[in-house]
């Protein structure tokens, strides 16, 4: 009897799992021989689309899961791209009480390498979690509205392996993590762009903490960076820093990756001296700092966060953008200036970034796009952009990839995608869709990928998508997608190049109408809110055994007042 497409599909999904559970077995049998795998790929046998790993992966048991991770590099990339939420751990003081031995949710005998904690104060139960961590630990983050200095370097001097150190501020009820609230997708974020993404580790701009006091006195400075570990990552937002700078000057010479805040210009000794061998710096310039920090020069930078709070001097913007040399990545956060187009600035002064991104809310006309002849990905959030005839002759044939959020046009899309022959990621975030941002499908014949953010779908959406016929990749997210709009998506699952579609939203939907959706085209995967979606007729997955533990190598602490 022939077997149903169902079946089919569900022995190749078993198959692969068997043949990723054989990979697994191999690396085991390395683990004790001083045999270093240099393994970049997984074996051709098993070489399949990312989409179907990702697939697999998630079928996969945790301890199972980790040691994949380790048998090549592409799959260690998928794994920690798509599913490193399964290796977090969250402890809340609040409401457990800690033993005098050990702390419940730690499992004995594990390392764990990375340490989060939040709360006004260090407290005596959080300094043991800490003590009991210490050896293994390799990167430690402190938000927390004070801490004393002599505490502070208690811990270092416990922590012989720690390369990464930040001290934060405190504020319980939005000090969320940008990666974890992106992955549940409870809420849209028109604001989050792809390059957002990439460096959401350095935080987000948007949280309003009050900087963390660090209380100390003058006998304290002299011993506590003694035995203090070579730190490689340091972020900062603290009120006094000179106070740090003055105990710990000798122990940042390594620091190469910086996230600081400027409060006061008599600061900024410690980021000049820091300054040379730095390669990747988030910089939030505060009050009256601005001008001072553009006096700055970062020749080895390569990734630059930059948020200005007051105005500046365009000459010295420009100069200060002309001595980071090597800098590859630029996003820009930057005042609205007498309705001063800053886009002209940013060309003369980056002329060989790859990725730029521009947060502003100025009036711009993207002048001088042309001469920047590496730029690959463009970003802007925020703004108004100007349509001029003379702009719009000049292509950039290196843009790949365009992302454009909250901003105003004064004249179609279409004009504006034309300056990019070779673009094929298109990313666009409003609140509704515009007449100026319909019908440019005939300007990007090339389009592979398609992001849409949005407060309401409805029929001018679907319509949109419908008209991009090479589409491989759509990703829809959406503040409310109505069950009744959703059987319209029929029109778009069923191009015949798309890969996947991927919807995130805050509404409800229900099963019957989703699985309809995904059975009209089995080839392309349908994603809802992160989970694939099984097409209708399909046979279910028997559930197995429960779930073990999870595997755990960073933990996160956080507590109220």
């Amino acid at each position: 009897m022939n077997k149903t497409e169902p079946d089919l599909l569900r022995n190749r999904v078993t198959a692969c799992c068997v043949l990723a559970n054989s990979a697994a077995d191999l690396f085991r049998k390395f683990v004790d021989h001083p045999v270093k795998m240099e393994c970049s790929k997984p074996p051709a046998a098993i070489n399949l689309p990312n989409e179907l790993w990702v697939e697999i992966f998630g079928h996969m048991e945790t301890r199972g899961l980790f040691e994949l991770s380790r048998v090549c590099k592409h799959w260690n990339r998928l794994i920690f791209k798509y599913w490193s939420h399964r290796f977090l751990l969250h402890l809340d003081p609040c409401y457990r009480k800690f033993p005098q031995q050990g702390v419940v949710g730690l499992v004995p005998g594990r390392e764990y390498k990375h340490l989060h904690l939040r709360s006004p104060k260090l407290y005596d139960q959080m300094m043991k979690i800490i003590e009991q961590l210490a050896p293994n630990l390799e990167s430690l983050k402190l938000s927390l509205e004070s801490l004393d200095l002599a505490v502070l370097g208690k811990i270092l001097s416990l922590c012989p392996r720690m390369n990464e150190l930040h001290i934060k501020g405190f504020h319980f009820k939005h000090s969320f993590d940008l990666e974890e609230m992106l992955h549940r997708a409870r809420k849209t974020t028109p604001a989050v762009s792809s390059l957002d993404l990439e460096y959401s580790k350095l935080g987000s701009f948007g949280r309003e903490l009050s900087p963390c006091i660090l209380n100390v006195t003058e006998s304290e400075i002299q011993i506590a960076s003694s035995h203090v570990p070579a730190i490689t990552s340091l972020g900062l937002d603290i009120t006094n820093l000179e106070v740090f700078e003055r105990a710990f000057q000798n122990n940042t010479l390594n620091v190469t990756k910086l996230d600081i805040a400027i409060h006061q210009p008599a600061t900024l000794s410690l980021v000049e001296r820091m300054a040379p061998q730095l390669k990747i710096l988030k910089m939030e310039a505060h009050e009256d700092t601005t001008n001072t920090v553009l006096n700055l020069r970062f020749p080895a930078l390569q990734v630059l966060l930059l948020q200005l709070h007051n105005g500046y001097d365009n000459n010295g913007f420009i100069e200060f953008l002309l001595g980071c040399q090597t800098l590859k990545t630029a996003l820009l956060s930057l005042p609205m200036i007498d309705h001063q187009d800053v886009f002209p600035t940013v060309a003369i002064g980056l002329p060989l970034v790859e990725k730029l991104q521009i947060s502003s809310e100025t009036v711009t006309t993207l002048e001088d796009l042309h001469t920047m002849q590496r730029l690959k990905e463009l970003s802007m959030k925020g703004g108004y952009i100007i349509a001029r005839s003379e702009c719009h002759m000049d292509k950039v044939p290196t843009v790949e990839k365009f992302e454009c959020h909250d901003l105003m046009l004064s004249d179609k899309l279409s004009n504006i995608l034309k300056r990019f022959p070779n673009l094929h990621s298109l990313s666009l975030g409003m609140r509704e869709l515009h007449y100026e941002m319909k019908k440019f499908s005939s300007s990007v014949p090339g389009l592979k990928e398609f992001t849409i953010t949005i407060d309401r779908v409805n029929s001018d959406v679907i319509d949109l998508m419908q008209t991009m016929n090479r589409l491989e990749s759509i990703v829809i997210n959406a503040g409310v997608f109505a069950k009744s709009n959703f059987p319209f998506l029929r029109k778009v699952i069923v191009l015949p190049k798309l890969k996947s579609l991927a919807v995130n939203t805050n509404w409800e939907l229900p099963e019957s109408v989703t699985s309809k959706i995904a059975a009209a085209n089995r080839s392309c995967a349908l994603l809802l809110n992160g989970k694939r979606v099984e097409p209708a007729g399909s046979v279910r997955r028997r559930s197995g055994a429960k779930r073990s533990r999870p595997d755990v190598e960073s933990a996160e602490i956080q507590s109220s007042k």
